[in-house]
């Protein structure tokens, strides 16, 4: 029987440790994405010797464990009436998919955005016409100063994020807002504890963007969070372009995270081009037992 627990700092290196052997490489499932939104999503977690189990509030989230287990096995011993898993990565997905009576549902919401730097970064072709554009208007319209995010800007940072809460609480559900807020405090307060790093856009001496990254893996980076003052044309498209430019350029892939359904998000990541996804799909497995 799983027990649940609430994610503690503790749970870390024993967590890694499978995630490593997993082979998934995903915004959703690094130690930093369970345990910065343990609270937002009352997310919770059991170990048994090679599986992680985790539970947020929407249910069972996809077990993270060595790819080839035996799940005929696993699933009736752990779950005799079945189970729904929600966002599992499309490779388990496939292999849950041989289980009697298994369903796979694709979670398009939930998919992550995956770039590649170089094309981020160079933004070639007439597909990336209208980002050049943007950029070639605010470096036209603006003297700004870009400088890697330090401990010593937090406290300036905070101001910014509260005035950017203020402005955007109409715009975007409170609910977002407070969750992602609660987040981001987090990361700050645990900057040291991550592979954490960032940048800020200074206007007129003061913060007017920034950005926090994390590394995933060697080969890949995800942007946590992305916030600036949007009366600053093309701004966004100069932050993106010039942070990969200056401190994400020895990386191959930046996961740009999920729309979560957002048409307007889903529009603005598409824009990009990405040149992949991870996938995440619902898996429901009836009882296997019968």
């Amino acid at each position: 029987m799983i027990e649940f627990k609430a994610i503690e700092s503790k749970h870390r290196d024993k967590y890694e440790e499978l995630l490593s052997a997993s082979g998934i490489v995903s915004s959703e499932y690094s130690f930093l994405g369970v345990w910065g939104w343990r609270e937002p999503e009352r997310s919770e977690i059991y170990f048994d010797e090679n599986i992680c189990w985790l539970k947020n509030r929407r249910g069972i989230l996809s077990p993270i464990c060595k790819p080839g287990q035996d799940w005929g096995k696993i699933i009736p011993e752990y779950f005799t009436e079945g189970v729904e898993l929600n966002d599992v990565p499309e490779g388990l997905a496939l292999e849950l998919s041989s289980l009697k009576g298994a369903q796979i549902k694709e979670l398009r919401s939930e998919w992550e955005y995956v770039y590649l730097v170089k094309d981020l970064i160079e933004l070639k072709g007439r597909s990336y016409s209208q980002k050049r554009a943007h950029i070639k208007v605010y470096n036209e319209k603006y003297v700004n100063e870009y400088s890697p995010l330090l401990e010593e800007d937090f406290k300036e940072l905070l101001i910014f994020q509260r005035e950017w809460l203020e402005r955007n609480k109409s715009r975007i559900a409170e609910s977002v807002l407070c969750d992602e807020n609660k987040a981001i405090m987090s990361v700050l307060e645990h900057w040291n504890d991550f592979p954490l790093f960032g940048a800020c856009v200074r206007i007129d001496g003061r913060i007017a963007a920034y950005t926090i990254a994390e590394e995933l893996s060697h080969e890949t980076i995800d942007i946590r969070f992305e916030k600036a003052f949007s009366e600053y044309e093309g701004i966004y498209q100069y932050l993106n372009k010039t942070f990969l430019t200056r401190q994400g350029k020895n990386y191959i892939w930046v996961n740009r995270e999920e729309d979560m359904g957002d048409e307007g998000l889903r529009k603005a990541k598409s824009s990009y081009h990405p040149a992949r996804y991870e996938k995440k799909y619902l898996v429901s497995i009836p009882p296997q037992n019968c």
